[in-house]
């Protein structure tokens, strides 16, 4: 998990600085309906279940709520939230019909911010909670430190800390060389033996000239969607620049493992059709690329060319066992680019342009 911790800060600095809609970044199944925003809180979420879990109670949705982890866990999920919410405090719940029936309301039925959450009683008469009722931490008496909405102009206080928390891998603070420095010097080297690509954390970082130019650098993040039935369990999907190693055992700590994520799936008996989504931060480890002299800038230019010749995937089911990726129902790899304005200081997040496809790597 502790290799991952790079990827799992770029991956909320992506949402922070981007996510603007509650529905895009709330769920990742609503995120396949918007092909440009594939990642949302609760894909992040999965992936912290799975690979803290190793295969025990904390890997199995139905059963990790008796692992102590999972209190930990939830409440930062419900703090990443808070704070994503006051960055957007415009943007909540849309209106849209139930993809998948529960016991409450068949497929089908339309639900907004005000649709019981059944059996979440708010009273002894009968009235369940909704999603308005809990929108803020404070309907339920308590706040975070983080979001306390008595602690001044909050906002800029917040975007502060995402910057120092969870941008330091990101172009866009760069200019902070000592920032940057502890981010990109905090990881361990891993094994080099895997291939001359090394896009380890702690692998050289470019100077800002090659990154930046026009106050614009550009983000490249690999898109990847399933259908939620298509392993009857757990899918686990890699990303490499050069050929994987031969041992799947050994793919967590190869030198050239771009990222991974994971995505918990459902018992292929509910015949559901639903596609889910993720998301994987490619700039980092391009960025590496770039300062070893294997691609001369991020433009799409000589990212695209080189993307296609080397940049690998694989896929383990939910036991670690390697699987046949271009056989698993629906699963399908893209990356896209967005340009990104860089911020004109600490109290600024970077802008983000439309993200456009550049290559359909799968499906």
């Amino acid at each position: 998990m502790y290799r991952r911790t790079p990827q799992i800060q770029q991956r909320l600095y992506n949402m922070f600085s981007s996510y603007k809609d509650y529905q895009s970044f709330s769920n990742k199944a609503w995120a396949t309906e918007n092909n440009r925003n594939a990642d949302s809180i609760e894909s992040l979420h999965d992936l912290v279940h799975t690979y803290i879990g190793l295969g025990g109670h904390m890997a199995y949705i139905p059963l990790s709520s008796f692992d102590p982890l999972f209190f930990l866990h939830h409440a930062n999920v419900d703090r990443l939230v808070a704070i994503w919410q006051v960055l957007n405090n415009d943007s909540w719940i849309s209106p849209m019909r139930a993809e998948e029936p529960t016991f409450a309301a068949p497929r089908g039925t339309l639900q907004d911010g005000n649709t019981p959450l059944y059996p979440f009683a708010a009273d002894d008469n009968g009235k369940m909670w909704t999603s308005d009722m809990a929108r803020s931490t404070e309907s339920f008496g308590y706040t975070y430190a983080d979001t306390d909405t008595q602690t001044g102009d909050l906002r800029v206080s917040l975007i502060k800390k995402i910057n120092k928390w969870y941008g330091g891998h990101s172009p866009a603070n760069m200019r902070d060389s000592p920032l940057r420095h502890r981010a990109f010097d905090s990881m361990p080297h891993a094994n080099r033996s895997a291939s001359v690509f090394n896009v380890t954390p702690s692998a050289k970082a470019p100077e800002i000239s090659k990154v930046v130019e026009n106050n614009q650098y550009t983000e490249w993040t690999a898109r990847i969607l399933v259908n939620i039935e298509a392993l009857d369990g757990v899918l686990s999907v890699y990303l490499f620049m050069g050929e994987p190693p031969t041992n799947a055992t050994d793919w967590g700590n190869a030198a050239n493992l771009v990222g991974t994520t994971a995505i918990p799936g459902m018992s292929s008996s509910t015949g559901s059709a639903v596609r889910v989504s993720s998301a994987i931060p490619l700039t980092s480890s391009l960025m590496k690329l770039l300062a070893a002299g294997h691609v001369p800038s991020l433009d799409p230019e000589s990212v695209v060319p080189f993307l296609e010749n080397n940049l690998h995937f694989a896929a383990l089911d939910g036991k670690n066992k390697q699987v046949n990726a271009t056989l698993i129902n629906g699963l399908h790899i893209g990356i896209d680019s967005a340009s990104v304005s860089m911020p004109a200081s600490d109290e600024e997040l970077p802008s983000w342009g439309t993200a456009v496809t550049r290559i359909e790597l799968l499906g």
